[in-house]
């Protein structure tokens, strides 16, 4: 159950970097939940308009790339799923790519037939 918890989780992942790549808001909204948390580095979003907003803040910022290398699936029973995980994210701006330290816990939800995130807690250690 680990593993499909990692690949679960990396799924989500690789969807939300490529709606970041893509510009693309609506799927990138898609993504999470109706009442979904999202703290970024920035700042706490608690509501959907402010998920939404600090979404438009990404996809204005540049691109976003995870490379996470130590995952810990604390829950998954079919329905939840909650990891944790850290390694670094790589961040490009249109200057050049940076790479930073980067902690990770992520708890998504099954709805329907997909998975979405319902709390998201990205930060970079030393911000």
């Amino acid at each position: 159950m680990t593993s499909d918890g990692v690949a679960i989780a990396r799924d989500v992942l690789d969807r939300l970097e490529a709606g970041v790549a893509a510009r693309d808001l609506a799927a990138l909204t898609d993504l999470f939940a109706d009442e979904a948390v999202l703290f970024g580095t920035a700042r706490a979003n608690f509501e959907p308009d402010e998920v939404g907003d600090y979404l438009r803040l990404v996809v204005e910022a540049g691109s976003v790339r995870w490379f996470l290398d130590r995952w810990s699936v604390i829950h998954h029973d079919g329905d939840q799923l909650l990891v944790a995980a850290s390694g670094e994210v790589e961040t490009d701006a249109g200057d050049g790519p940076e790479r930073s330290d980067f902690r990770l816990s992520l708890w998504l939800l099954h709805v329907g037939d997909t998975w979405k995130i319902s709390h998201f807690h990205g930060s970079v250690p030393e911000a």
